[in-house]
């Protein structure tokens, strides 16, 4: 333990060591989702200008580039925007990274966290989320902190919660024989536009009973696709 005390206190005198910088050269990173495009306010554009407002009373801070991410989830870091800004920070391009919200940096609390706690103190990054009142140059983030970890498990909860009832909003509609998408009907169904509805097709419901029979007689899978095979069904 004394070994991994050692080399704890040694991360945080390098991240103290950067905090002493006059000048922070930053990358802003902003991120939107596809499931909020029609939530104005979290727009990248409002992003980019709430950080935009923020720097005009932070002359310490000079901007580097704005990282953008439109329509990707918060739920892993496989962003193209956001590795192009790891890597700047890697290269040592960017020691302050701001975003508006926590949430537009990333959904997946423990991930976040890790960012937060290790990866961001031990390469001396000043981390800034606007909307969370926390900046890890602050004294008293360390007050913040608890706080901003149960609101990063609720952001993480959050995508998990809408995926599960759109989920079971299809499932309802497919239960009713409704369809507002034609790109995964299912084979022997047609969909019905003036209806929006999964019709039968009667030129293949034939071979959707057979396959039906096939299975309810007790056929695997591997035998139905080689019953499919075969010249004549």
């Amino acid at each position: 333990m004394a070994r991994t005390g050692g080399r704890y206190l040694q991360v945080r005198e390098q991240y103290h060591a950067a905090s002493d910088i006059h000048v922070f050269q930053a990358g802003a990173y902003a991120r939107l989702s596809n499931d909020s495009r029609a939530k104005e306010s979290e727009s990248i554009k409002n992003q980019e200008d709430m950080i935009m407002d923020y720097l005009k009373g932070h002359d310490e801070i000079k901007l580097v580039k704005v990282y953008k991410d439109d329509g990707c989830t918060g739920t892993n870091f496989c962003r193209d925007s956001f590795e192009q800004m790891m890597e700047e920070v890697r290269k040592g391009g960017i020691n302050c990274i701001i975003v508006c919200d926590l949430s537009r940096f990333g959904r997946e609390h423990i991930e976040v966290g890790d960012y937060m706690d290790k990866i961001f103190p031990f390469l001396g990054i000043r981390f800034i989320s606007l909307r969370d009142q926390y900046d890890s140059l602050d004294p008293d983030c360390g007050k913040r902190r608890l706080g901003l970890s149960v609101k990063n498990l609720c952001h993480e909860i959050y995508p998990r919660d809408v995926s599960r009832n759109v989920s079971n909003i299809f499932m309802k509609m497919q239960e009713n024989g409704e369809s507002w998408n034609n790109r995964n009907t299912p084979y022997g169904y047609h969909v019905d536009k003036s209806e929006k509805r999964y019709c039968l097709d009667y030129r293949t419901y034939k071979i959707v009973r057979k396959i039906a029979g096939w299975i309810i007689g007790g056929n695997n899978l591997s035998t139905v696709v080689e019953k499919l095979y075969l010249p004549k069904i």
